[in-house]
Formats: C-alpha cells, sequence, structure tokens
C-alpha cells in the first residue's frame, strides 16, 4: 500500500490562516459593495433633491409679481428603471397675471415668454426644441399644446451632452406653460395663467 503523508500541524496552521484571510476579504468586500450601495440609493431615492428656482414672475395690473402656491412632489414612471431611474423631483409655482390693456404695452403669451427666456438664461437656462417629457409633468398638458400659446421647457446650457439615443434628453428641465384665463369685451386676454416647473431625475443628483 502507498504510503499517505500527512501534512505537518505547521502546513495546517498555514492553511487556516489563508482560509481565514480570503474568507475576510470577501466578507469586505461584500461589505464595502454593500456600503456603496446604500450612500447611492440614499443620495438618489432617499434625499429628494428639488431644483428651486429664485424668480419672481411679471408684475400684473396691481402691480403684483407674487407666486400664489409652491409645492414639492415625486414623480415616479414605471416605464425606467426601478427605484433609480423612475423618480424625478418636481417643483412647481403657480400664478395668475391679470392684463392691462390702458397700459402702453399690455401682457400677452409672447411677452411673459420673453420674461422668462430672460430671467432664466441669466440662471444658466436656455429654450430648446429638442423633445422633453414636460407632458409627464404638466397636467396642464391634457388641455395645452406643445409650443406657442401653450407650454414650453428649458435645459441648461451645454445640454447636448445629455442627449442619448439620437434625441432624447435626459437630464434637468424646466416647464413653463402660460395659457389666457378668458377675453373680455375687446376680445383681449383679461389675463393669463402661469405654471412654472423643474423635474431633476433622481440619478442626476449624484455628482
Amino acid at each position: 500500500m502507498p504510503i499517505v503523508r500527512l501534512p505537518y500541524r505547521e502546513e495546517r496552521t498555514n492553511m487556516n490562516r489563508t482560509l481565514r484571510s480570503t474568507v475576510l476579504w470577501i466578507l469586505c468586500l461584500v461589505i464595502g459593495t454593500c456600503s456603496v450601495l446604500f450612500i447611492f440609493l440614499f443620495f438618489t431615492v432617499i434625499i429628494p433633491h428639488f431644483i428651486v428656482l429664485p424668480i419672481q414672475p411679471p408684475e400684473d395690473y396691481y402691480g403684483k409679481g407674487i407666486w400664489r402656491d409652491t409645492s414639492y412632489s415625486v414623480l415616479t414612471d414605471p416605464t425606467y428603471i426601478p427605484i433609480i431611474d423612475s423618480k424625478a423631483y418636481i417643483w412647481r409655482q403657480f400664478t395668475y397675471v391679470a392684463s392691462d390693456h390702458n397700459r402702453h404695452q399690455s401682457e400677452s403669451w409672447q411677452s411673459i415668454v420673453t420674461y422668462f427666456d430672460d430671467n432664466l438664461y441669466q440662471s444658466g437656462w436656455v429654450r430648446s426644441e429638442v423633445d422633453a417629457p414636460c407632458n409627464l409633468y404638466l397636467p396642464e398638458a391634457r388641455f395645452l399644446e406643445a409650443g406657442n400659446n401653450g407650454y414650453i421647457h428649458y435645459f441648461r446650457k451645454g445640454f447636448e451632452k445629455n442627449i442619448v439615443y439620437g434625441s432624447e434628453y435626459r437630464g434637468d428641465v424646466i416647464c413653463l406653460a402660460v395659457w389666457s384665463s378668458g377675453i373680455d369685451e375687446n376680445n383681449l386676454p383679461k389675463g393669463f395663467f402661469i405654471v412654472l416647473l423643474t423635474a431633476r431625475q433622481a440619478w442626476s443628483a449624484i455628482p
């Protein structure tokens, strides 16, 4: 019969140390990976990151330019990756601007939009014709058309780098809806409702 040589006690001790080191290394790797994943989820899902704009609406007939309502919400879109890519942080403001047709210049859809064009450009935003999901964020999109006399959108300057799949934009967006409240006896708008809304995807909150 062949003689089987058993390992010495020292060899067995070295094997045990190697095994413990391997197990400890794998455990540290698992803990580190879980920690990174937790931090990522913490900053993208648990902590909301709203885009708040310090812009006042144009003055109305009474010389006031104030927002009448401000709200914060989180929109979940089931068509994207669950948990992370599906969340959008929505900041929304609403007001009404009454027209004064006795003034030299009365408010119109174009004058209100130009007002926001100028103010948002100074804050680093530009109006764009590239498709944006404002129809998902704006309830007013149910009765307003995109473009003139409806709603428009803005992207951050240099937004072209966030365009994917040829024409789809994935990044921060501002949606602006402006529509008339009705026509007076002179066939002129009585005033305009204004909704200014920002949307940020949860994943874009990570630097």
